[in-house]
């Protein structure tokens, strides 16, 4: 399990990478498996690298 500081790094460097609208630096931060709802519990729901990718990319620009 992540330790607090680990969790704390992890969040911020999600924060930077997206208000420097750097999809691909933020795709990276996730493993490939990961799978994103958006907003939670809805039926928009993004999974591998390539589609997280692409999905940051249209919501950053």
């Amino acid at each position: 399990m992540a330790t607090e500081e680990q969790m704390r790094f992890a969040m911020q460097a999600y924060i930077d990478r997206f208000n420097a609208c750097d999809a691909e630096g933020l795709a990276g931060l996730f493993d490939g498996n990961v799978r994103i709802e958006d907003p939670v519990g809805s039926t928009m729901i993004v999974e591998g690298y390539a589609a997280i990718d692409e999905f940051y990319r249209r919501v950053s620009r």
